[in-house]
């Protein structure tokens, strides 16, 4: 019969590698934790499976034949690459040219990425970091086929599939300019609807959210001047006008330009989440990303 990779037990392999280093049955036997007689066996398999004698034996233990010489290098060297895929990868961040990718709404590229950029800079100078826009579905297909690492998104939000970690909580203030006529009061719901309000809408075009909807059950409701996908738009569009705009405290904590006031009405707050697919858990380069995050909101005190 002839003989190919599927009709040979690679096992026999490790013993042959063995006995070439030790040219002897019981070293090997004591190496490989097996009995004399089932290392001897397993040779008398090797030399049918090489249809050679592959060692003689000697006063001083085992004498390869030429066969076996012959063999000793490829043998060591498939032995040798066999092993590695049974060590844990190592990840260098100084020496790797990985490109990480991220999905994130411009809340988290203005508030988190610019100290991720930061660390990545300095710890991994020739790595790159892509950002791609917030779409779950086209986020998803991305996570599945290795186009995208992470997803920042919320935990209403993110498919529930998908392995996940929170990274901190956030909740809503009330911003307008410092030069506004409520700056540095305490908010009535009178204040609050009083004015025109900009509303940050995500996917674009909506011009209400669950804060009119807490309006409503107060008899309440608020002129939403303007409504944008864009959190980041929102300094400078205050700072032009009398509008008001319910903000993530993290990001209307950043802009000098603003002040903020807690909102009269109670406002659920929401949690970000870092979502990744199951195929990349193991991956180390990964492990070591995501760690840079959450050691980022820690150095953040979220």
């Amino acid at each position: 019969m002839k003989r190919t990779i599927r009709n040979v037990d690679l096992n026999l392999l490790v013993v042959f590698g063995s006995l070439l280093e030790t040219r002897n049955v019981s070293k090997t036997s004591k190496i490989l934790n097996l009995s004399q007689s089932a290392v001897s066996g397993i040779l008398k398999r090797l030399r049918e499976t090489f249809e050679d004698e592959l060692f003689v034996r000697q006063q001083r233990g085992l004498l390869p034949t030429q066969k076996a010489l012959q063999l000793e290098q490829p043998i060591r060297v498939w032995l040798l690459q066999t092993e590695t895929l049974f060590r844990p990868q190592e990840f260098i961040p100084e020496k790797t040219d990985r490109i990480f990718s991220v999905a994130a709404t411009d809340y988290i590229q203005t508030t988190l990425l610019p100290y991720l950029s930061e660390n990545l800079n300095k710890l991994a100078p020739n790595a790159k970091l892509r950002v791609l826009p917030v779409n779950h579905t086209q986020n998803m297909l991305d996570l599945e086929n290795g186009e995208l690492d992470f997803l920042f998104s919320t935990f209403d939000m993110a498919p529930q599939h998908l392995r996940s970690k929170q990274i901190y909580s956030e909740s809503y203030v009330v911003a307008m300019s410092k030069n506004h006529p409520l700056a540095g009061r305490t908010l009535s719901i009178h204040d609050f609807v009083s004015f025109p309000h900009i509303l940050v809408s995500p996917t674009g075009g909506s011009l209400s959210s669950q804060t009119d909807a807490i309006l409503q059950t107060r008899g309440e409701k608020r002129n939403v001047f303007m409504s944008t996908p864009s959190f980041a738009a929102v300094p400078s569009l205050l700072s032009t006008t009398q509008c008001l705009s319910v903000l993530p405290e993290r990001m209307a904590n950043m802009s000098e330009s603003l002040t903020i006031a807690v909102p009269p009405i109670d406002i659920k707050g929401f949690s970000i989440i870092l979502a990744w697919h199951e195929r990349n858990h193991g991956d180390p380069a990964l492990h070591w990303f995501k760690d840079q995050i959450l050691q980022i909101n820690e150095m953040l005190g979220s």
